[in-house]
């Protein structure tokens, strides 16, 4: 399920949260494997050690409900100039 996006969006901290799931994924981590599977299909069907930092920013996405990670980093944009 979805979770909301932040109120106040910080596109270094959504940076920090792929690179955290991208390293807890590598280490064995079976709920960021779950996390990865949920929001990217193709995990579950494919070897998952291909797994790139940009297919982590799309999970990272996906969970705030956005297609792509550019969406998300062009939503928090616009929130962090207002």
């Amino acid at each position: 399920m979805p979770a909301p996006i932040p109120p106040a969006p910080d596109l270094q901290h959504l940076k920090k949260q792929a690179k955290d799931l991208l390293k807890a994924r590598a280490a064995g981590d079976p709920e960021a494997l779950a996390t990865l599977r949920e929001h990217l299909p193709r995990v579950a069907r494919d070897d998952d050690a291909s797994i790139t930092l940009h297919d982590v920013q799309t999970v990272i996405a996906r969970h705030y409900d956005f297609v792509s990670w550019a969406d998300l980093r062009a939503t928090v944009g616009e929130i962090e100039s207002v």
